[in-house]
């Protein structure tokens, strides 16, 4: 089943193959780049590999930069709304699609970065956590 995505004033359009069957690979990241760059307490992205990835109308435009762990991270964004669709790392084949610009929004598994969270949000009961990023 396929899955589509935009940006939110549409001149960018994407598909999915499928979402992945791990809940793990469905994570609300809290940590501070990505508080910023969404203006949020967290960033929900959905983690698949590369090739499930298809642009179908319209430009990204990328902005990199070093990140913790050393690695870049280039986040891709609408050149017109500044929608983040997606980012990728140097240091993985997979990418990572904001999960807020599908149509169909699936919720996390994981919540990751959990040492920077705001001291009033609370990680729901029953949900995997983490103070940093899991291994992949």
């Amino acid at each position: 089943m396929e899955f589509n995505g935009s940006c939110l004033c549409k001149k960018v359009k994407y598909s999915i193959k499928k979402l992945p069957l791990s809940s793990d690979k469905i994570m609300a990241c809290l940590c501070t780049d990505c508080q910023k760059v969404h203006s949020s307490t967290f960033s929900l992205d959905v983690t698949i590999p590369s090739s499930d990835f298809d642009l179908k109308e319209g430009n990204l435009k990328p902005y990199s930069m070093k990140v913790d762990s050393g690695n870049t991270l280039t986040r891709y964004f609408c050149p017109e709304c500044g929608t983040n669709i997606y980012s990728s790392s140097e240091s993985q084949s997979d990418i990572v699609i904001k999960g807020g610009t599908l149509e169909q929004v699936p919720s996390p598994g994981m919540y990751t970065f959990t040492d920077s969270k705001p001291s009033w949000f609370e990680v729901p009961e029953g949900i995997k956590h983490a103070p940093k990023m899991p291994e992949q």
